[in-house]
């Protein structure tokens, strides 16, 4: 009686990695490549709120109780003249890319230059802190994607 028992343990096992299958997967994708997509896209559309308040004279999305002005018209604010929003773009369009790429090369890239995202968030919000002494919500949003 025992051996049957044990002889069924790989069907059922077999049966419960079927049945869990669309918790891990949707279709072809996996969770992770899902989220990651999502998280890229939400990060985009905050940089291009961010980039437009840079260039507007009176900010659309962050209001004046809020210190994005003072963090956009810092020295951190632009990289040769060059707002910084625009880098933000610029990157998660390319990790947005990179993940809609099914070339191998490409997509083991991904984790170096998420690694390197998280980095330049952790220092951008160290600057806030630190050297600004102001927090711009929408940077602190696209800093947190970015890690």
């Amino acid at each position: 009686m025992k051996s049957l028992a044990i002889s069924s343990l790989p069907s059922t096992v077999g049966k419960l990695k079927t049945c869990c299958a669309p918790i891990v997967q949707w279709g072809c994708m996996s969770i992770k490549v899902i989220a990651f997509r999502v998280l890229a896209i939400l990060a985009l559309v905050t940089c291009v709120a961010s980039l437009i308040d840079h260039l507007r004279p009176i900010p659309l999305f962050c209001g004046d109780k809020f210190g994005c002005e003072e963090v956009n018209q810092s020295v951190f604010g632009s990289i040769f003249g060059v707002p910084l929003p625009v880098f933000g773009i610029v990157a998660f369009a390319l990790f947005l890319g990179a993940s809609l790429c099914p070339a191998r090369p490409v997509v083991r890239c991904l984790g170096p230059m998420a690694i390197l995202a998280g980095f330049f968030g952790f220092g951008f919000v160290l600057i806030q802190a630190l050297l600004i002494q102001r927090f711009c919500p929408l940077c602190l949003i696209i800093d947190a994607l970015g890690m």
